[in-house]
């Protein structure tokens, strides 16, 4: 693999957890020299802020407004899950509650398991991800899709998904 993992790059909680991601440049979770080094993560970040108020408090045990506006959703492939904050650690994120409900919609929807992405039994931990970033910085709920049974699913998984949409 080459290059850095973006869903390893963000600069919320950028390599707080061990094992979460990875400081060697040939590794697939590798996540960058430095928290939001790459241009990718830069222009992401800028975007988002521009786009969303904030609506979290500093302290890292607050929670959001509920009336915070937005939603992010990051596609990833593989395992048919909906993630959601926290990944850098077990501990479910202040708005846990609300941020499962919402990611069970989406699971029903696409009849994936949703569950918080670093708690036990569900995914492993993940360090610097954008989910973690937004709702993080900007309050907002932030969600990794993990679509698909393969890494590399086939075009034909997807057209043949479409064809039955109608």
């Amino acid at each position: 693999f080459d290059g850095v993992d973006l869903n390893r790059n963000s600069s919320f909680q950028w390599n707080s957890c061990f094992g979460c991601s990875s400081g060697e440049v040939c590794d697939q979770t590798y996540r960058g020299r430095a928290p939001a080094s790459e241009p990718e993560t830069k222009a992401l970040e800028s975007y988002l802020r521009a786009l969303f108020a904030d609506a979290r408090p500093p302290e890292p045990d607050a929670a959001a407004t509920e009336t915070t506006a937005g939603l992010l959703l990051s596609l990833h492939s593989y395992g048919e899950y909906v993630l959601y904050p926290w990944g850098w650690t077990s501990s479910p994120a202040p708005n846990a509650a609300a941020l499962q409900t919402l990611g069970r919609k989406l699971g029903y929807y696409t009849r994936y398991n949703a569950c918080q992405i670093g708690a036990p039994g569900c995914f492993y931990q993940t360090d610097g991800s954008i989910e973690d970033w937004v709702y993080g910085e900007l309050g907002i709920p932030g969600y990794t899709i993990e679509m698909g049974n393969w890494f590399f699913e086939p075009c034909a998984t997807y057209e043949a998904g479409l064809a039955g949409a109608t």
